[in-house]
Protein backbone atom coordinates (compact mmCIF):
# COMPACT_ATOMS: atom_id res chain seq x y z
CA UNK A 1 0.00 0.00 0.00
CA UNK A 2 1.43 3.19 -0.81
CA UNK A 3 0.20 5.85 2.19
CA UNK A 4 0.11 9.66 -0.23
CA UNK A 5 1.68 12.82 1.28
CA UNK A 6 -1.21 14.64 2.71
CA UNK A 7 -0.33 17.86 0.71
CA UNK A 8 0.71 15.76 -2.31
CA UNK A 9 -2.50 13.95 -2.38
CA UNK A 10 -4.55 16.40 -3.74
CA UNK A 11 -2.28 17.02 -6.84
CA UNK A 12 -2.42 13.13 -7.94
CA UNK A 13 -2.94 13.64 -11.28
CA UNK A 14 -3.60 10.52 -14.14
CA UNK A 15 -0.74 10.58 -16.16
CA UNK A 16 -3.56 10.63 -19.08
CA UNK A 17 -4.81 13.67 -18.20
CA UNK A 18 -1.45 16.33 -18.02
CA UNK A 19 0.58 16.79 -21.42
CA UNK A 20 3.23 14.77 -22.20
CA UNK A 21 6.25 14.90 -19.80
CA UNK A 22 8.26 11.97 -20.90
CA UNK A 23 9.02 10.38 -23.77
CA UNK A 24 7.03 7.51 -22.58
CA UNK A 25 5.25 6.57 -19.25
CA UNK A 26 5.83 2.58 -19.40
CA UNK A 27 7.82 0.26 -20.41
CA UNK A 28 7.48 -3.79 -20.81
CA UNK A 29 11.05 -5.98 -20.88
CA UNK A 30 8.88 -8.63 -21.83
CA UNK A 31 10.38 -12.06 -20.49
CA UNK A 32 13.27 -11.80 -18.33
CA UNK A 33 15.72 -14.03 -16.39
CA UNK A 34 15.45 -14.01 -12.52
CA UNK A 35 18.28 -12.18 -10.97
CA UNK A 36 19.20 -10.34 -13.82
CA UNK A 37 19.52 -6.59 -14.12
CA UNK A 38 17.34 -4.56 -16.43
CA UNK A 39 18.34 -0.69 -18.38
CA UNK A 40 16.49 1.86 -19.36
CA UNK A 41 16.34 5.63 -20.07
CA UNK A 42 13.51 8.07 -20.23
CA UNK A 43 13.51 11.64 -22.05
CA UNK A 44 12.13 14.12 -19.83
CA UNK A 45 10.14 16.60 -22.34
CA UNK A 46 8.54 18.52 -19.93
CA UNK A 47 8.57 22.14 -18.63
CA UNK A 48 8.16 21.93 -14.93
CA UNK A 49 11.20 21.67 -12.46
CA UNK A 50 11.71 17.96 -11.02
CA UNK A 51 12.08 18.03 -7.36
CA UNK A 52 12.01 14.46 -6.59
CA UNK A 53 11.90 10.83 -7.73
CA UNK A 54 10.81 8.10 -5.75
CA UNK A 55 11.15 5.08 -6.96
CA UNK A 56 8.34 2.59 -4.79
CA UNK A 57 10.93 -0.56 -4.91
CA UNK A 58 14.05 -0.20 -3.71
CA UNK A 59 14.97 -2.87 -6.31
CA UNK A 60 15.11 0.12 -8.85
CA UNK A 61 17.83 2.68 -8.41
CA UNK A 62 18.34 5.79 -10.27
CA UNK A 63 20.29 8.76 -12.02
CA UNK A 64 18.62 11.76 -13.48
CA UNK A 65 21.36 13.97 -15.18
CA UNK A 66 20.38 16.41 -18.42
CA UNK A 67 17.01 15.16 -18.63
CA UNK A 68 17.81 11.73 -18.76
CA UNK A 69 16.29 9.50 -16.01
CA UNK A 70 18.39 6.48 -16.23
CA UNK A 71 16.38 3.17 -14.04
CA UNK A 72 18.13 0.07 -13.31
CA UNK A 73 16.32 -2.56 -12.01
CA UNK A 74 17.72 -5.49 -9.86
CA UNK A 75 15.14 -8.32 -10.59
CA UNK A 76 14.72 -10.89 -7.81
CA UNK A 77 17.03 -13.84 -7.57
CA UNK A 78 15.48 -17.59 -7.16
CA UNK A 79 11.93 -16.74 -7.16
CA UNK A 80 9.56 -19.98 -6.70
CA UNK A 81 7.70 -19.51 -9.30
CA UNK A 82 7.66 -17.08 -12.38
CA UNK A 83 5.37 -13.94 -12.47
CA UNK A 84 4.34 -10.82 -13.88
CA UNK A 85 5.87 -7.66 -11.91
CA UNK A 86 5.26 -4.10 -11.82
CA UNK A 87 7.31 -1.28 -10.60
CA UNK A 88 6.52 2.29 -10.13
CA UNK A 89 8.71 5.86 -9.89
CA UNK A 90 6.79 8.80 -8.76
CA UNK A 91 8.00 11.55 -10.21
CA UNK A 92 6.92 15.24 -8.25
CA UNK A 93 7.58 18.41 -9.70
CA UNK A 94 8.23 21.42 -8.02
CA UNK A 95 4.33 22.59 -8.53
CA UNK A 96 3.71 19.85 -6.55
CA UNK A 97 1.86 17.47 -8.69
CA UNK A 98 2.74 14.14 -9.35
CA UNK A 99 3.41 11.71 -12.34
CA UNK A 100 4.13 8.23 -12.56
CA UNK A 101 6.74 6.17 -15.21
CA UNK A 102 6.01 2.23 -15.31
CA UNK A 103 8.41 -0.57 -15.26
CA UNK A 104 6.91 -4.20 -16.35
CA UNK A 105 8.13 -7.69 -16.98
CA UNK A 106 7.61 -11.73 -16.63
CA UNK A 107 10.22 -12.62 -14.62
CA UNK A 108 11.07 -16.17 -15.17
CA UNK A 109 12.15 -18.84 -12.15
Amino acid sequence: MVVSHPIRKKFWFNSKDIRVMWDKKEYDFGIVNHSSIQNIEFTYTGSKEVLEIEPLCNCVGYTFKDNILKLRWKIKQNPIKSYDSKKIVMITYKDLTIDDLTLKAFIVA
